[in-house]
């Protein structure tokens, strides 16, 4: 087997010169020898009566803890329950507190409800102004709306704008219609293509 996949943790030393001895270049350390020597086996089947002393004892645990009273804790000030009544504080509650815990409860639910009730009619109030807010913004809208269609549309009677034509783009231009003021020659038909008016200009603009 190949080791070139291994780490060269020291490199590769020549012979020593004083004995002329090779130096070995295989070196057996600990971090090469195989870590994992034993196998793991499949568990027997026999493990449940171990998992049932184990439930059997915790039952005890836990009845044992339930049946003891609980110790002292270091912040007092922290426990619901009362010290000197030895952790049964809930068993030994007199009905005068109980009657008193249930009128508070009855007072808290009257409050909790007159509450909700005020809430919800604030509510109520609070969503009748929006729908009126609203109802008047977009009837002012709509009034606003309706006074810039009349006023900006130049055909209905009352309109305040004036009716102006757009004008174009080249009316204004230097060379309009210039040669509508040029005199235009008459047109003759010679039969001649070196007398003819064609061959006269060309003689004139590139010859002459």
């Amino acid at each position: 087997m190949t080791t070139a996949h291994r780490p060269t943790f020291h490199n590769a030393l020549g012979a020593n010169s004083s004995s002329n001895q090779p130096i070995p270049t295989i070196f057996r350390r600990a971090r090469d020898e195989p870590g994992h020597l034993t196998l793991k086996f499949r568990e027997s089947k026999d493990k449940g009566s171990d998992k049932e002393a184990l439930r059997r004892e915790l039952e005890k645990k836990e009845a044992k803890g339930a049946i003891e009273p609980p110790p002292d804790s270091a912040f007092p000030e922290d426990c619901d329950e009362d010290p000197d009544a030895g952790g049964g504080g809930s068993d030994t509650e007199s009905e005068a507190d109980r009657d008193s815990s249930g009128s508070d409860d009855d007072d808290e639910d009257d409050e909790e409800a007159e509450l909700m009730r005020e809430l919800a009619k604030i509510r109520a109030e609070r969503a009748a102004e929006e729908a009126m807010a609203q109802a008047a913004e977009q009837a002012k809208e709509e009034e606003e709306e309706r006074q810039q269609i009349a006023v900006g549309n130049p055909l209905m009677p009352g309109a305040g704008g004036n009716m102006q034509l757009k004008r174009r783009w080249d009316d204004d231009t230097v060379f309009k219609n210039q040669s509508r003021n040029q005199p235009k020659g008459k047109k003759r038909f010679i039969n001649d293509a070196v007398r003819s008016d064609f061959h006269r200009k060309f003689l004139d603009r590139y010859i002459l």
